[in-house]
């Protein structure tokens, strides 16, 4: 499934859990390797869309990604942010809280995302 191509973070914090059928463990936990390093880059004490939205956004944000001058540069920047955010609210908040697995094809893709986003924090200018 490609899962090795995913970010070291995420394979490191939900490989095993994955790999092993514990998808709502692993989507928990890719969640919470984003929110870790947003706090890290950021410095926010802050948890959830709170830090999403307060670490990738602003004028200029604390995690810039790119260099911010063109409308496709703040345009992604906010993308990002809600892609973030998203994950926070949708998946994070799910996977707290609900009982049950999600599918397996659904909680790889959501593991994409995670490793993109911190891939992304990585390559920042």
């Amino acid at each position: 499934m490609g899962f090795e191509r995913l970010h070291p973070d995420i394979q490191a914090s939900c490989g095993a859990l994955f790999l092993n059928g514990h998808y709502q463990a692993s989507a928990l936990e890719a969640c919470k390797s984003v929110a870790e390093a947003l706090r890290a880059t950021s410095g926010l004490a802050l948890d959830g869309t709170s830090l999403a939205e307060a670490a990738l956004g602003g004028s200029p944000p604390p995690v810039q990604l790119n260099a911010g001058v063109t409308t496709t540069d703040r345009s992604e920047q906010q993308g990002f942010m809600r892609l973030a955010s998203g994950l926070m609210l949708g998946v994070r908040n799910r996977s707290a809280h609900e009982v049950g697995e999600p599918d397996r094809i659904v909680t790889f893709e959501w593991l994409c995302v995670a490793s993109l986003i911190l891939r992304y924090m990585e390559e920042k200018p």
